[in-house]
């Protein structure tokens, strides 16, 4: 298929992951929300372009000391009014559950504002990840790194380069290095796809004075990505 993205080529340090839509998984389950796409991304398949798309949620916390952007989850895109935190529920729901979808709120790239790049590379062991949603002004999410299965095949752990900025944040974006975790029911990888959760015990602005302590943790789901 020809891909079409936002962003050209991605750089090597942007932060998040990309799934895909297709009914069979790399980590040998059903993909999540199979069957369950928009008309506009079935009619995207059905005309042979590949246009990618996805959803990002994000909570900055307060470590030992103090971090000023701390505050409510961020998520782009945003979700509906009057829920805001749909987006969020969506993205960490359980697929034992008959009515968790994760794909629920996916923007697709060019739509209502939105850019979305991402390439999800590799296979067996291993997949390369490299995904960048921008719903602006609210939200610019990043991620890069790798993704190393485990030997019981459906399972994944890896480290990503992070980085986040928006609304919410006054001064220079956040960046961490952080843990990604795949695991049955609560995410997915193959190649042009992922749906992941993270953790950073270490989410900063580097231009900051110093003396500040921001966790970070969310979840993310991409598809429709490059291989």
């Amino acid at each position: 298929m020809v891909g079409r993205t936002g962003f050209g080529v991605l750089g090597a340090c942007l932060v998040v992951v990309g799934c895909g839509g297709s009914s069979s998984s790399g980590t040998g389950q059903p993909g999540p929300g199979a069957g369950r796409g928009s008309g506009g991304a079935q009619a995207t398949e059905d005309s042979g372009i590949r246009v990618a798309r996805g959803a990002a949620t994000i909570q900055v916390s307060a470590g030992a000391n103090a971090c000023p952007q701390a505050g409510e989850p961020l998520s782009a895109p945003p979700g509906p009014a009057g829920a805001p935190g749909a987006v969020a529920d969506a993205l960490t729901c359980n697929l034992s559950s008959s009515t968790c979808d994760p794909q629920a709120y996916l923007v697709e790239d060019g739509s209502d504002g939105a850019a979305v790049a991402c390439t999800v590379s590799g296979g067996g062991g291993s997949y390369d990840v490299s995904v960048a949603l921008v719903s602006s002004p609210r939200m610019s999410f990043r991620a890069s790194g790798t993704v190393t299965m485990v030997p019981d095949g459906v399972s994944g752990m890896g480290t990503l380069q992070l980085s986040q900025s928006g609304a919410n944040l006054p001064g220079s974006a956040l960046l961490g290095t952080c843990q990604v975790d795949i695991k049955p029911n609560l995410g997915h990888i193959e190649p042009g796809s992922i749906w992941a959760r993270f953790a950073c015990d270490r989410f900063a602005d580097p231009n900051a004075a110093g003396g500040e302590s921001c966790t970070a943790a969310g979840a993310f789901f991409f598809t429709d990505c490059e291989r």
